[in-house]
């Protein structure tokens, strides 16, 4: 959680917490983090608005965290995310994205790596990369950018599309994830208020829905996965301070979702990363 008085983690597994950073400066500076997937130890990833890319990582027992490398770049990131094999993907404001390797050694705190003139860009859009993800068998990496197009890349082999998902270009998507429901599914949602479901490997949209009461610019998202049929998913728009929460069935052998129910109400709490949050 990113707080006025620092970066909190809390492990639920555990049913503690541990400070990352008390830094109330940097938390002013934050756009986007991402945690690794893998659990010992925990690598978590910071963009800020003045070009930089902090990883910090986890004590043996989760207690503490370390700096553990500074990376600075020449556009602000915008999206981050860690694939399984522990490479760090950063998408800044022109809409490359950079792969990064992780040393092995931590930094020291007066020690920042600068953007050299090698190229460690891997893949690029148009335009300005809004969200990524890994899916969740780490073959594909999934950017979605302002010109809301999602684009399905093989990894490592980037180069290489699997498929793209093409929506109304005039309302940008603002967050993607993966989920598996018998099968891994695409999820996306939308600035102008609407929640999609796709097939990634096809390109082609399985659900699509909207709620005219929250009306527009959701800007976040976050799901809970119940069986193999069932997933809830909350939206937050911050612009009209309502939380929208619907219930999503997996029908298998129709291939399809529907909506089971949908909650709709004034926000009393907060909504940021993969943590839903009230009051």
């Amino acid at each position: 959680m990113v707080t006025n008085a620092g970066l909190l983690v809390v492990h639920v597994s555990h049913s503690n917490w541990s400070w990352v950073s008390k830094d109330t400066d940097l938390m002013q500076q934050v756009v986007c983090l991402a945690f690794s997937p893998q659990c010992t130890p925990v690598y978590l990833a910071l963009g800020t608005n003045d070009k930089r890319v902090l990883v910090f990582k986890s004590e043996s027992d989760g207690s503490s965290w370390i700096l553990h490398e500074t990376r600075s770049f020449r556009k602000r990131p915008f999206a981050i995310t860690f694939s399984l094999d522990s490479k760090v993907l950063v998408a800044d404001k022109s809409g490359i994205v950079h792969m990064i390797s992780l040393s092995k050694d931590c930094q020291s705190a007066e020690e920042e790596t600068e953007d050299s003139d090698e190229d460690d860009s891997c893949l690029g859009h148009y335009s300005t990369i809004i969200a990524m993800t890994m899916s969740v068998d780490g073959q594909y990496v999934i950017t979605g950018d302002r010109d809301n197009k999602i684009r399905v890349s093989r990894y490592p082999n980037v180069w290489e599309i699997q498929s793209f998902c093409l929506s109304d270009p005039h309302f940008f998507v603002t967050r993607i994830w993966t989920l598996e429901l018998e099968r891994e599914w695409l999820f996306s949602v939308h600035h102008n208020g609407e929640l999609k479901v796709w097939d990634g490997n096809s390109g082609i949209v399985k659900l699509r829905l909207s709620h005219s009461s929250v009306g527009c610019f959701l800007v976040d998202a976050s799901a809970y996965v119940y069986d193999k049929h069932t997933v809830l998913v909350a939206s937050i728009a911050y612009s009209s301070n309502h939380c929208w929460i619907c219930i999503l069935k997996y029908d298998s052998l129709r291939d399809e979702f529907h909506c089971h129910k949908e909650f709709n109400w004034e926000l009393c709490g907060f909504l940021f990363g993969n943590s839903i949050l009230t009051k």
